[in-house]
């Protein structure tokens, strides 16, 4: 059987292959039996609506699928411009049992869907995280994003480094998914969705509107986890870890923690002369703030906004007790740098990581063991290490591909070396 009109080579004028369209189909694939189940049944999740809503290029991914095209695609543009304008066309010439299918747009389509679009209204709509609506919702206005809330979830200038839509601007599928992904990353939201309507203000139908809503999450979080440790030099004993965190402590997104630790330790079985200890224990203290930006110099800063950015500082604080021999005091503390354009690239820097141990009480019994080795005193010396970290990370698993890579790499430069160069000088 083969279709009238039009043709498989009129049809191809006007297909979505010209923009890169793969026609390999996880649903119908070269191949394989085709079916009207197949054809007309197949199933799109979100990720696979949200790669298609590219009104502006009218690009479809390579690899989203005949099926998923042919239903999908036609179902939302459906929605949004009132009639279907795409379709597919089968070729069943090419051999016995075999087909050519061909997913593209109709010949006839009206102006309004060939149109380019630009961005009229912004407007950000956040609920509590109940989900009820209170009666004194408000509405501001903030660099020409219109917000409407009950209250002062969210600091606007937060919210506004998230959204990528700008006014007067074209709309496009990468500002959208940006949008979504940034978002995301701010860790305060429950629900996020984008939706985007011609503009009612607009009789040219070359305007929309773009409407973003929120619901907060509950960014007040409890943590509990018990462990219990077991060593190589026989060491054995409970842990336990307790945190508090809040993702939004001073309504701009950033996540302060808190954590205490404790834990008590055993030596099973003999031990030797020379092992340091049957029992002991340690309690800890962890906090840290982590900023949805970076903090650094205005003139550093990239003119192209990034998916990922954030400052975060670290402060750990640990106290052991070995109850025979010693009680020794240990701090930490780091500053560190996450940054990334896109979500497959992003770099880690830490220009200051400081680490401190101090031996604080020894007993005698101690001293007459590591008075006979230096190695062992050495160890035992106070230490304070100054270094700077370096990490690159490469990961697209969150694409759907046959194959995806994760790679991360780093460098290190510790205490060594600046000792090193200090004993030079």
């Amino acid at each position: 059987m083969r279709s009238d009109s039009p043709s498989v080579a009129d049809w191809s004028k006007s297909s979505f292959g010209r923009y890169g369209f793969d026609h390999r189909d996880r649903n119908v694939g070269s191949g394989q039996q085709f079916g009207a189940a197949e054809h007309e049944g197949a199933a799109a999740d979100d990720d696979e609506v949200e790669r298609l809503l590219d009104s502006t290029v009218r690009k479809v991914p390579r690899g989203a699928g005949v099926a998923v095209v042919a239903t999908v695609l036609a179902l939302w543009l459906s929605s949004t411009f009132g009639k279907s304008i795409s379709g597919n066309l089968a070729d069943t010439s090419v051999a016995e049992n075999m087909l050519d299918v061909v997913v593209g747009r109709k010949m006839d389509l009206p102006p309004a869907v060939l149109s380019t679009y630009k961005i009229d209204q912004i407007i950000v709509q956040i609920s509590k995280p109940d989900g009820t609506e209170d009666s004194t919702r408000h509405s501001t206005i903030y660099e020409d994003i219109q917000i409407v809330s009950s209250g002062m979830h969210l600091k606007p200038e937060a919210l506004s480094r998230a959204i990528y839509f700008e006014k007067g601007e074209k709309y496009s599928y990468t500002a959208y998914q940006n949008t979504i992904s940034r978002l995301n990353n701010l860790g305060v939201f429950s629900y996020v969705r984008v939706s985007v309507k011609q503009s009612d203000t607009d009789s040219l139908l070359n305007q929309v509107d773009v409407t973003i809503d929120l619901t907060m999450a509950q960014n007040i979080n409890l943590d509990i986890q018990a462990d219990v440790v077991t060593k190589s030099t026989g060491y054995a004993g409970p842990h336990l870890l307790a945190g508090v965190s809040n993702n939004n402590t001073f309504k701009g997104a950033e996540k302060v923690s808190f954590g205490l630790t404790g834990g008590m330790e055993w030596q099973w079985g003999n031990k030797s002369g020379s092992e340091l200890g049957t029992f002991s224990y340690d309690i800890g203290l962890a906090t840290g703030i982590t900023l949805p930006q970076r903090l650094i110099p205005q003139s550093w800063k990239s003119e192209k906004p990034l998916m990922v950015q954030q400052t975060s500082l670290n402060l750990d604080f640990n106290l052991l007790n070995r109850i025979a021999y010693y009680r020794m005091f240990s701090s930490r503390m780091n500053v560190n740098y996450t940054w990334g354009k896109t979500r497959k690239i992003q770099y880690s820097v830490s220009p200051l990581y400081l680490n401190s141990v101090t031996l604080l009480e020894t007993t005698p019994e101690f001293d007459s063991v590591v008075n006979d080795n230096i190695y062992i005193r050495k160890s035992f010396e106070q230490q304070f290490i100054f270094g700077t970290r370096y990490g690159f990370t490469y990961d697209n698993t969150h694409l759907i591909r046959p194959r995806n890579v994760f790679f991360q790499t780093g460098l290190n430069l510790s205490g060594n070396l600046f000792d090193l160069i200090a004993g030079i000088g």
